[in-house]
């Protein structure tokens, strides 16, 4: 963070400002965009703001975050980063070949780290208006995980959001660190491929 700050404030001709004015600063402002967005930004930077510690992975026009409910473990949510993304239809040739290619990254992650047995995809939009893919892994049986006991009930039926299901942040952290550690281990020479593919288009 403090390179962070060191950076924009010699990039704005502010070489001077200490940390302690830079941090006043920067909250500052943030906290004054608000003023500036409309409501349907505003609960997309909340959600954001709630989620950012969740950051399981950054590509060019997505990213990949643990969702804060675990009932199905290694839940994630694929978020487009284009701030008026809205439909799944109006999203560009370039993010859907990205979005396809993240879901198979992580969909091998998931099944080589918690042997997912199958998986659900949902774009929704109906809560939250913005561009994003819930993705699910399904289990037909138990699996645990720190300790914890994770258990598919409704194998074989569409997936429910179960908002009393509660871990512990050190538990998030585990599972996020373990998807992470298994898309970078994902690459091999298939991988690997598509994406040099991709980037040449």
């Amino acid at each position: 963070m403090v390179k962070q700050k060191k950076v924009f404030f010699e990039r704005n001709g502010w070489n001077g400002i200490g940390d302690e004015a830079a941090d006043y600063y920067i909250d500052t402002v943030w906290q004054w965009s608000y003023i500036l967005l409309s409501p349907l930004q505003i609960k997309r930077r909340k959600l954001l703001d709630k989620f950012i510690k969740l950051k399981v992975r950054e590509y060019r026009y997505w990213s990949v975050y643990l969702h804060q409910y675990q009932n199905y473990l290694g839940r994630c949510v694929i978020w487009c980063k284009r701030e008026n993304a809205f439909d799944l239809a109006e999203a560009t040739e370039e993010e859907i070949k990205e979005l396809l290619f993240i879901i198979g990254k992580l969909k091998i992650a998931v099944k080589d780290t918690f042997c997912a047995d199958w998986f659900n995809y949902s774009f929704l939009g109906n809560e939250v208006r913005h561009l994003h893919c819930h993705f699910i892994p399904r289990y037909s049986s138990g699996r645990e995980f720190c300790g914890i006991m994770f258990k598919d009930s409704r194998w074989g039926r569409n997936y429910k959001t179960d908002k009393n299901f509660v871990i512990s942040e050190e538990s998030f952290e585990d599972i996020k660190q373990k998807i992470k550690n298994a898309l970078n281990n994902t690459g091999g020479l298939k991988w690997k491929t598509q994406m040099r593919q991709l980037k040449s288009k």
